[in-house]
């Protein structure tokens, strides 16, 4: 099966294309972001990063369906998997019918994994390099100018700032030349927030649209997505004033620096070690009730120590630690 798709693609044969992708050699074939650089991906093109999650913002609402105007006819549009409305020229968004849907989603702030082995970053690279090539696309480095974007694409409602008639301050700080990609009063390292400062890691933003509440912190998980990197998304450059200019920057990083990725699958991963059988990754239920048995060490341990309940963990954890 192709896997080079677009969303209405993927909208229309959702099941279909998520059964197939439960056969993890086709897992593996779409191109990965890890080990590739960004600018050879088109926006909207299907890719899969893996990483740690780092940290989990709130839910946020969505335009899923909403009725576009258009001169004298008026279609509907699917808002899911995009940041961006999607309008032609002469259309709106008309905020007043009754057929607009929303939805629900989350963004996970991900990490490519800290501090992996350098045999194991290497072998993965060997690999992917081996049976994917990144598609060709055009940069989209460069920033659109005010005078070439008459926006035919509008931003979510959800990404747009909030204004208010007072008490409002413009953002104005200056961007260094080796620091293009960062928002303005926020350097790139602040963004990336890599946890080994001398190994910097790449950050993904990943919005997910099922299952909201079951990722976790540090979990490492394995995404496959559509990738946002419209440089319309780009607040940092705009001269508008805004409350917590700061803070609203933080929120909406740019994607040349952070991109977006739209996620259709997510895969929880069970080890890191790239020469494990995938088959091992999933483990069968033990008979064998292994709460008892640690409630059970615990308690003879704490008997050795005295009733020193806290020496019995920490002597369990280091008999662990040494198998």
């Amino acid at each position: 099966m192709d896997f080079s798709f677009k969303i209405e693609d993927f909208v229309a044969n959702e099941q279909l294309i998520l059964e197939n992708l439960k056969d993890f050699e086709k897992w593996k074939s779409i191109p990965m972001l890890d080990h590739t650089m960004l600018h050879n991906f088109k926006d909207n093109s299907l890719v899969r990063f893996r990483g740690m999650v780092q940290d989990m913002l709130d839910n946020e609402t969505y335009l899923e369906k909403y009725q576009v105007k258009g001169e004298g006819n008026c279609r509907m549009q699917d808002g899911k998997f995009r940041d961006i409305l999607v309008l032609g020229s002469g259309e709106c968004v008309d905020h007043d019918s009754r057929e607009n849907a929303f939805g629900e989603r989350r963004s996970l702030f991900v990490i490519s994994l800290p501090g992996i082995n350098e045999w194991a970053s290497s072998h993965e690279k060997g690999v992917i390099a081996a049976q994917t090539t990144p598609p060709q696309a055009e940069s989209f480095g460069q920033k659109r100018s005010a005078e070439d974007t008459e926006m035919e694409q509008d931003e979510d409602v959800q990404q747009e700032p909030v204004q208010t008639a007072q008490n409002k301050r413009v953002c104005t700080s200056s961007v260094t030349a080796n620091e293009a990609a960062a928002p303005k009063g926020l350097s790139a390292e602040y963004h990336l927030n890599s946890p080994i400062s001398d190994r910097p890691s790449r950050a993904c933003l990943v919005k997910v649209y099922s299952d909201l509440d079951s990722h976790t912190l540090n979990s490492v998980v394995d995404v496959i997505g559509f990738l946002s990197v419209d440089p319309a998304m780009d607040i940092s450059t705009a001269d508008v004033e805004m409350d917590d200019c700061d803070g609203i920057l933080a929120a909406n990083p740019p994607p040349s620096l952070i991109p977006r990725i739209h996620a259709i699958a997510v895969r929880k991963m069970k080890h890191l070690n790239p020469l494990l059988d995938t088959t091992l990754q999933t483990f069968e239920e033990h008979p064998l009730n292994f709460d008892v048995v640690y409630k059970d060490l615990l308690i003879v341990l704490t008997q050795c120590l005295f009733g020193d309940t806290l020496a019995a963990e920490y002597l369990l954890a280091h008999l662990i630690s040494t198998v």
